[in-house]
């Protein structure tokens, strides 16, 4: 999964650490330099207070992918738009993160969404969850294969 790119500041520099954000490198010289990865924009760090609409898409997209949740769901808040959030939500349950998954859509009042995944989050068998996934979201074909792979021949 590709979330985007950041140059590094001087050519020929070797990285050492990455922590959250920040890229250390060793320049030619044996000098230390630090840089911030651009792919982390959507933090919320910069001070700014107004985003434009596609800017704070772009923030909501990124966050989801690298699967900062806590930033998902201030960027989601910051839209408030009902098909960014099921987006969200969404990927949350393909990642199988059940729990903030019953969070989100708690949020968005998906009620019949958090009575089935309240049902499910206490299996244990990725198969069996991921069977159950498949079946919320209509591909019954994958649904069964998924049953029969977990061992669940009855459930199919």
């Amino acid at each position: 999964m590709f979330v985007g790119t950041t140059r590094l500041p001087i050519f020929g520099s070797v990285p050492l650490l990455l922590n959250t954000c920040l890229l250390l490198l060793l320049d030619s010289s044996g000098k230390i330099v630090q840089t911030k990865l651009e792919t982390y924009g959507f933090l919320n760090d910069s001070g700014e207070q107004e985003y434009t609409l596609d800017d704070a898409t772009d923030r909501l997209s990124k966050a989801i992918l690298m699967k900062r949740y806590d930033d998902a769901v201030f960027w989601a808040k910051q839209l408030n738009d009902s098909h960014e959030w099921n987006k969200f939500a969404t990927a949350l349950l393909y990642s199988l993160n059940i729990d903030y998954a019953i969070k989100v859509f708690r949020e968005i009042g998906h009620s019949g969404m958090v009575m089935a995944l309240e049902e499910i989050k206490h299996v244990e068998d990725k198969n069996l969850v991921s069977a159950h996934f498949a079946a919320l979201f209509g591909d019954y074909d994958l649904a069964q294969e998924f049953f029969l792979t977990c061992g669940c021949p009855l459930e199919a």
